[in-house]
């Protein structure tokens, strides 16, 4: 079974509505609990059943992108998905967003417009910023590119850019890197433990003792 046109036109109504709900939230979390206030953010999350790591994400990028951008991308006609918005928000090693004030994505709904394209997709905006795709995206298993994908193109390409990339990749989020890391650690243990005991093996009690 197919989709038509109109189906196309639902599912970006959608997107941007829920795009739309997901800044107004961030604008509720900077209201009822600023930056600074941690004991009332994570109380309030834990009120409105909201991950403090996804909220902490709405926060930043609801702060990051004002009332006149938001006006801009809706009057635009444009399709820009919430992910699009994170990811201009996001903070570069520099500690500045990749896309401050969205000037890039701005000039991007201008050329949308102009060639009459529908949408700025995630991968275009992220390849225009000259970002690559961050340790979330590229762990997720349905993505389209492994991690293991991604470090052979770098490999072959500009050593100065693999380097700027992979420091990106690595710097871009404490905690999501410890996580990694503790995870890649457990693995390794849990292999360790089977090569010991043997491939349906389990130690016996006096083994055990």
């Amino acid at each position: 079974m197919s989709y038509t046109d109109q189906d196309v036109r639902d599912g970006r109504r959608l997107m941007n509505d829920g795009r739309d709900n997901r800044l107004v939230i961030g604008d509720k979390l900077l209201s009822v609990a600023p930056p600074g206030r941690d004991d009332a953010f994570d109380r309030f999350c834990d009120e409105i059943s909201l991950n403090p790591r996804t909220a902490r994400q709405y926060q930043h990028t609801a702060r990051m992108c004002t009332p006149p951008v938001r006006q801009d991308v809706a009057d635009s006609g444009v399709h820009v998905s919430y992910s699009a918005l994170r990811e201009g928000a996001r903070l570069a090693p520099s500690g500045k967003p990749y896309d401050e004030g969205y000037r890039t994505l701005r000039t991007l709904l201008a050329e949308a417009r102009e060639s009459g394209a529908g949408r700025v997709s995630v991968t275009q905006y992220k390849r225009a910023l000259g970002i690559g795709p961050g340790l979330q995206d590229l762990l997720d298993p349905s993505a389209e590119t492994s991690v293991a994908d991604y470090l052979r193109a770098l490999s072959e390409g500009d050593p100065a850019q693999r380097d700027k990339v992979l420091r990106e990749l690595v710097e871009e989020d404490d905690a999501f890197r410890n996580a990694v890391k503790a995870a890649m650690d457990d693995k390794r243990r849990r292999d360790r433990e089977g090569r010991i005991e043997g491939p349906g093996q389990r130690p016996t009690k006096a083994q055990a003792r």
